[in-house]
């Protein structure tokens, strides 16, 4: 962890779990702004350095900002909603694996 902050001492500044700040150290969670806005906070840094490559290259922004406009969406989904949109993305990587495996 970053800063000398263990992610129990992290999560309770910014009023999270530490599974959560797990979560978002391995990738497995995209924090939504307000929760970026509070690590930045906590660990005194600026936003853009979370956009950032660790060897310094900055990341896609436009697919960072995709994602987060796609997890707003999401939000905004009922169950049966989100079974169809799974089932349609699926369908499309089935489909982009075959492709690929074709060329």
């Amino acid at each position: 962890m970053q800063r000398g902050l263990t992610q129990e001492q992290l999560a309770a500044s910014i009023g999270k779990t530490s599974a959560t700040i797990a979560n978002i150290e391995n990738g497995r969670s995209i924090p939504n702004l307000y929760t970026l806005e509070r690590l930045s906070q906590a660990l005194n840094m600026r936003l853009r350095d979370f956009f950032e490559e660790r060897d310094g290259n900055a990341t896609d922004e436009n697919r960072l900002k995709l994602q987060l406009r796609i997890q707003g969406m999401i939000r905004e989904l009922d169950i049966d909603d989100l079974e169809i949109i799974a089932g349609q993305i699926a369908a499309f990587l089935s489909f982009r694996s075959e492709q690929k495996g074709s060329d």
